[in-house]
């Protein structure tokens, strides 16, 4: 009897502990008073290197991207053009690393698999299928108005 009234405690608990969780999943802060968006002279630029241009089949190739972003403005909340994206703080001038934040394109398309083993400095790693020359470019969106490409970098692969 004195177990089944601690499993009936335990559901209940549990039942509660769900039940907060699920409310605080579902809290919207409310928006700042000023925000950032890109004015009219907002730049983000992308830069993107590879730790090798040649590789065997299925060598690892780690990629590396940096990002430089200006020409963002504060901006009263109210006052922010509908459908542009905001920050709540000013995005960073320059960052080092942000190959693990890109959406990464490569042509060839159906030949390179990404992310064969985890990296925590925020490089991405790529892995080649089959022989061939390959171009590949690393696309950021969100931190400007426009998705912005990077310059392509070639990486030829050899049985």
């Amino acid at each position: 009897m004195y177990q089944n009234s601690f499993l009936s405690y335990l559901r209940q608990v549990s039942g509660l502990i769900f039940f907060l969780a699920l409310v605080a999943g579902c809290y919207d802060p409310p928006p700042p008073a000023r925000v950032f968006i890109p004015g009219p002279d907002a730049n983000v630029a992308i830069t993107i290197a590879a730790s090798a241009t040649s590789a065997v089949v299925d060598e690892p190739i780690i990629l590396f991207a940096s990002r430089r972003t200006s020409g963002f403005v504060e901006t009263p909340y109210t006052d922010r053009p509908d459908g542009v994206q905001w920050w709540r703080q000013m995005p960073p001038a320059y960052e080092k690393e942000v190959a693990a934040n890109l959406k990464w394109i490569v042509k060839p398309e159906g030949k390179a698999k990404f992310n064969t083993n985890f990296r925590k400095d925020l490089t991405r790693e790529v892995r080649f299928s089959e022989p061939g020359t390959y171009e590949i470019l690393g696309i950021s969106a969100g931190h400007g108005p426009e998705p912005v490409s990077s310059k392509s970098v070639t990486i030829k692969v050899v049985e």
